[in-house]
């Protein structure tokens, strides 16, 4: 699942602001609060509130089989990094009993400020490895 962000998009300051806006989201969502991890970050993706609702909808709907994987036992950072002076990503691990889902964030800066550009997360871990 993801998204990507319009030109209205509130901006964080700096990559360590970013940082800690995506642990707030895996700290609710390892919780239990999917929709209230996502909508941390609401502000700062730059799709209209219909299509971000959209997505949160077509999300939840798919939630009931990420049950098969157990309880969430928490997150882990797996790495962060920029690319020049314009791009940062930043991936997590959401662990589970029987699996882990990959969490991956890109900021984009295109002035002063980092708007969330894009997010997905996805049950293939391999993904993690694939650069």
């Amino acid at each position: 699942m993801g998204a990507s962000s319009p030109s209205h998009a509130a901006s964080v300051a700096s990559t360590r602001e970013a940082k800690r806006l995506t642990a707030s989201v895996l700290d609710k969502v390892v919780a239990g609060d999917f929709e209230g991890g996502l909508r941390l970050l609401e502000p700062y993706v730059v799709v209209s509130k219909a299509e971000f609702d959209a997505l949160l909808k077509r999300v939840s709907e798919r939630m009931p089989a990420f049950e098969q994987l157990g309880a969430s036992l928490g997150s882990e950072l797996i790495d962060d990094g920029r690319l020049g002076d314009s791009v940062y990503r930043i991936r997590y691990l959401q662990k589970f009993e029987r699996h882990a889902l990959s969490w991956t964030f890109i900021f984009y800066r295109p002035d002063a400020g980092w708007v969330l550009n894009e997010f997905w997360f996805d049950i293939r871990l391999q993904s993690l490895f694939a650069d």
